[in-house]
C-alpha cells in the first residue's frame, strides 16, 4: 500500500519524515524519491539486518536519511534530532516483513524449519522457546488469549505443558506437530498464525511498544503533521483507531477498557483503507493489511 500511505503522508517536500519500521526500505525510498532536496527521513527498525539491507537501498539518498536500530517505542528519542512538533509526517509499517517469514532461522514461520526465535532485535533477551518451555500455563494462556484471540488458550497451553514435560520444544515445527497432534484439522493456517502471532506479540512487546510509539508520534508531529499506520491484525487495529479517536487504554491488558480524552487528531479515514485486489494478487500477504490515517491538530 505504498502509493496510499505516502498519499497520507507526504503534504511537505521539504519536511522531516520518520519511516519506523523502515524494513528493506521500500516505502522510505518512494518516500524519498518524492520529496525535494530540503526533504529528509528518519528510519527506525529493531533488527540490525534489517538496517543492512535499507542502507545499501537508500545509499543515493545520501545525508538526506539516517537510519537508526532503535524499536518504534523508543521513537521519543528522536526528539533531539529533528524536535518537538516538528515532524511533517510519521509512518508505521507493522508487522513481519517478507523476509522474516521466509527466513526458517528467525523463528517467525509456522511453514519452515528453525529454532522458536522470533526477536525482531537479537538484543532482546527473551525469546519464543523461553515463553514455550518455561512460561506457567496461567501465563501461556494468557498469551495466547490476549494477544492471538484465541478461544481454546487454555487447551492449547496445557498441550505444551504436557509436551514439554516429555522433552524441550526447541523448535517451529516442533510446536506445529504438537498443536496438529491435539487439534488435527482444528489446526488452520489461521489457528496456527494466531498461537505464532501471539509468542510473537510477548516475545517482543509489540503492543506495549505500539502505544509508546502512537504517543510519542503525537509530541514529534508538527501542527498539520501526518500519521500513518498499516497494521495487520485487530489488535494492532484498534489500538490505532482508538488513539487518533482520542481513546485511551485503562486497564493494563490495554484494550480490554478504554477512556476518551481530548482527541489529539483529526481522523482522515473513518473506515481502514484496504489493499485493492490487485496488490493482493501480487502479494497475497497484503490482505490483511489496513491503513488509518490522521492529521495533528
Amino acid at each position: 500500500m505504498v502509493g496510499e500511505a505516502l498519499g497520507f503522508l507526504l503534504t511537505d517536500p521539504s519536511g522531516i519524515y520518520v519511516d519506523c519500521t523502515v524494513g528493506d526500505g521500500g516505502h522510505a525510498e518512494r518516500l524519498l524519491e518524492e520529496l525535494g532536496p530540503e526533504g529528509s527521513l528518519y528510519g527506525l527498525d529493531a533488527d540490525s539486518e534489517a538496517i543492512e539491507r535499507a542502507s545499501l537501498r537508500l545509499l543515493r539518498f545520501g545525508d538526506r536519511v539516517k537510519l537508526l536500530e532503535k524499536n518504534f517505542g523508543d521513537l521519543l528519542d528522536l526528539a533531539p534530532l529533528v524536535g518537538a512538533e516538528n515532524v511533517a509526517g510519521i509512518l508505521f509499517d507493522l508487522g513481519l516483513s517478507s523476509y522474516h517469514v521466509d527466513t526458517g532461522e528467525r523463528g517467525f514461520s509456522y511453514e519452515k524449519d528453525g529454532p522458536l526465535d522470533m526477536r525482531f532485535s537479537r538484543k532482546r533477551s527473551v525469546t519464543a522457546s523461553q515463553i514455550v518451555n518455561e512460561y506457567s500455563v496461567d501465563e501461556l494462556a494468557a498469551t495466547l488469549r490476549n494477544y492471538g484471540e484465541l478461544k481454546e488458550s487454555r487447551i492449547i497451553a496445557k498441550t505444551i505443558e504436557e509436551a514439554r514435560k516429555r522433552a524441550g520444544i526447541d523448535t517451529t515445527l516442533e510446536l506445529v506437530q504438537i498443536l496438529k497432534r491435539r487439534f488435527g484439522p482444528g489446526a488452520t493456517r489461521s489457528f496456527l498464525g494466531r498461537v505464532f502471532q501471539a509468542l510473537r506479540i510477548e516475545v517482543n512487546q509489540e503492543l506495549i511498544s505500539l502505544k509508546a510509539g502512537l504517543e510519542a508520534a503525537g509530541k514529534l508531529l508538527r501542527s498539520g503533521g501526518m500519521l500513518v499506520v498499516i497494521s495487520y491484525h485487530s489488535l494492532e487495529d484498534r489500538m490505532v483507531k482508538e488513539f487518533v479517536r482520542g481513546i485511551l487504554p485503562e486497564r493494563r491488558a490495554l484494550l480490554l477498557g478504554t477512556v476518551p480524552v481530548d482527541a489529539t487528531f483529526t481522523v482522515l479515514t473513518p473506515r481502514a483503507v484496504k489493499p485493492d485486489a490487485r496488490e493482493v494478487a501480487a502479494n497475497p500477504r497484503a490482505r490483511s493489511a489496513r491503513l488509518r490515517a490522521a492529521r495533528r491538530k
